[in-house]
């Protein structure tokens, strides 16, 4: 379905424009999110995924009455069709049944294909609802905090960290207004794998200082996870995922250095120079006399005459 809907070619100028902004590009669009609810789900897993469609608003698409029957660890060819449809390069897969109750999967594509995704189990859950706390402006970006020993040494809650980061980052930018940041993501990896997931709002208050007093209020929504299934990318799947481009590289400049006082020098290289062809100011000395032109045979006759002439008349 993926290749037909690639295939497919662009007959009004709408359709055209759709179809560019999906293309390649060496900057790429904000990554969006498709959040998707399974053929069974219950209360508890809707509640969930509304909450992450607040977080992750307006960079989301929450799908509300659409089912699909397969999960997306026996058949990823639905979700991928439906990513790549909704130009979406993330996704959140909700279902609840006896094996698997609350169930939450979290993922990413690349190509248009499953690039790694992770099945947690909600354990506990408390929502937007639950907290009188005021919510983050729309578009704002969040500042995040891993905590746990196991995001630095596990190699699979690494992978964890960095599928959370990709996720909720919104858009990337060079500079961030201080007053932008006003939410805090902090995610919390226990001893016993267990992951906490909690939102914060970030009030600016007085402190006497060119700098504010932070204070961090609970704002939800506030899950407990566990994990239960993960499949990964391969180590060259990955390297080629995460390629930039040619565009992007900065070439360092040669023969360019920093010393210890901050001064940039340079080197320049300069060939030999030959004397023969060197230019220089010569003396007087040193330069070759000139030579005397030749007298001409009619300037002697016309001198001969002039002293005859003069003979005649003294």
């Amino acid at each position: 379905m993926a290749d037909a809907l690639t295939a497919r070619k662009a007959k009004t100028r709408k359709g055209k424009k759709v179809l560019l902004n999906k293309a390649p590009k060496v900057i790429e669009n904000v990554k969006n999110s498709l959040l998707l609810k399974g053929n069974k789900t219950n209360d508890l897993v809707t509640s969930v995924l509304r909450d992450f469609y607040q977080l992750k608003n307006p960079d989301a698409k929450f799908f509300y009455k659409r089912h699909h029957a397969t999960l997306p660890f026996e058949d990823a060819s639905s979700v991928e069709f439906m990513c790549q449809k909704n130009d979406c390069s993330l996704f959140t897969f909700g279902s609840h049944n006896k094996k698997r109750p609350n169930n939450i999967i979290f993922g990413r594509l690349f190509d248009h294909h499953i690039l790694d995704m992770v099945e947690f189990a909600v354990d506990s859950y408390k929502g937007l609802g639950d907290f009188k706390a005021s919510q983050n402006m729309l578009g704002s970006k969040p500042c995040f905090v891993f905590q746990g020993d196991l995001f630095e040494v596990k190699d699979d809650y690494v992978k964890i960290k960095n599928l959370f980061l990709d996720y909720f980052r919104g858009k990337i930018v060079d500079l961030v207004n201080l007053q932008g940041i006003d939410h805090v993501i902090a995610v919390t990896a226990l001893p016993d794998g267990k992951i906490l997931f909690r939102h914060y709002f970030v009030h600016f208050k007085k402190s006497g200082t060119k700098l504010p007093r932070v204070e961090l209020e609970e704002t939800g929504p506030a899950v407990d996870f566990t994990v239960r299934r993960s499949k990964f990318a391969s180590n060259e799947l990955m390297r080629e995922a995460t390629k930039q481009p040619k565009e992007l590289t900065k070439k360092l400049p040669k023969n360019v250095e920093t010393n210890v006082l901050g001064e940039r020098l340079g080197k320049i290289h300069v060939d030999a120079p030959s004397l023969s062809t060197l230019k220089q100011k010569k003396m007087k000395g040193l330069r070759e006399p000139k030579r005397k032109r030749p007298m001409s045979d009619t300037g002697d006759a016309e001198r001969n005459g002039d002293q005859e002439d003069e003979e005649e008349d003294s």
